[in-house]
């Protein structure tokens, strides 16, 4: 298998597990919002009508909102974690192509020394650039 196989498998996972990841973080937003609306609005009633335990009920209602933005930033943190992971993925494979053809041009007997350098900034930079972009380096 050569490496534009591996990198079309590799994409096709990585396409895969964003888009799933998408669908459930959708999900999530939009039905966890409308429950933890439920569950403010059913506190706000109760502390609106003389609850007893009025304090806990609006500390557990506290905590639940809390635990709720952890989530999304969770959530949030994971979608750029999935992404910065296949910048990372294309970045490896990208040196590894990039070593073979060197290694294929040198091994044919070409002279390749002085363009190597060249060659690998040309290839390098979009990879280093998308990493800096995503915040893996840097």
């Amino acid at each position: 298998m050569n490496s534009l196989q591996i990198r079309d498998i590799a994409h096709g996972v990585f396409q895969m597990l964003r888009d799933r990841f998408k669908e459930f973080a959708r999900d999530t937003e939009s039905i966890g919002q409308e429950r933890v609306a439920a569950v403010n609005e059913v506190c706000d009633r109760l502390i609106s009508g003389g609850h007893s335990d009025a304090a806990v009920i609006a500390e557990w209602k506290d905590t639940i909102n809390e635990l709720w933005a952890d989530l999304l930033e969770m959530i949030d943190t994971r979608t750029q974690m999935l992404a910065a992971s296949y910048e990372l993925f294309k970045f490896y494979n990208d040196c590894k192509e990039l070593l073979e053809r060197i290694r294929v041009s040198s091994f044919c007997g070409l002279n390749t020394l002085p363009c190597n350098a060249v060659l690998l900034r040309y290839m390098l930079w979009p990879c280093v650039s998308s990493l800096l972009r995503v915040g893996v380096l840097g």
